[in-house]
């Protein structure tokens, strides 16, 4: 410390000292536990068609496609099941930067391959905007609809 020119000890030296990290909760993930559904189901239609927007199919099929069924180790959720509503690629619309950055939220948190699609402004998607977390789906350019007051709320906040 007198090299370093410094006159207190620094706040870490107490924490190794007092052995701090024993008193941290570890927190011990088993592996997720996977769920299995027919291919034909709308479960399984959901993930393949999923899969296959964000250009990882062939590598999901590989892995996590068996003959008795798909198999998907996170819990399915409505935004997931939307997927099995998809419309063909000739319907499908181009995206700006902002619902680039939304489909890439969605996709961060529900696909289970590494090695997918990025997606970027001007790439073209299903719909504009990715489907709400009750599985709703916007087909309009606007989006998730804004909740603005009216005059009534209005009256009401005086």
């Amino acid at each position: 410390m007198k090299r370093k020119k410094r006159d207190a000890v620094p706040a870490s030296w107490g924490y190794v000292e007092e052995k701090r990290w024993t008193l941290l909760e570890v927190k011990t993930a088993g592996p997720a536990a996977s769920s299995l559904y027919a291919r034909d189901s709308v479960e399984g239609k959901a993930l393949l068609a999923l899969h296959d927007f964000a250009g990882c199919s062939e590598g999901f099929r590989k892995i996590y496609v068996r003959s008795e069924g798909v198999s998907y180790r996170l819990p399915m959720t409505p935004q997931v099941l939307a997927f099995a509503q998809m419309p063909g690629r000739a319907d499908w619309v181009t995206i700006t930067r902002q619902q680039a950055g939304a489909w890439e939220g969605l996709l961060r948190d529900v696909v289970t391959i590494g090695m997918r699609k990025r997606f970027a402004e001007g790439d073209r998607a299903p719909w504009p905007w990715p489907p709400a977390a009750d599985g709703k789906i916007y087909a309009s350019e606007t989006g998730p609809p804004q909740s603005l007051m009216d005059d009534t709320d209005l009256e009401d906040f005086k």
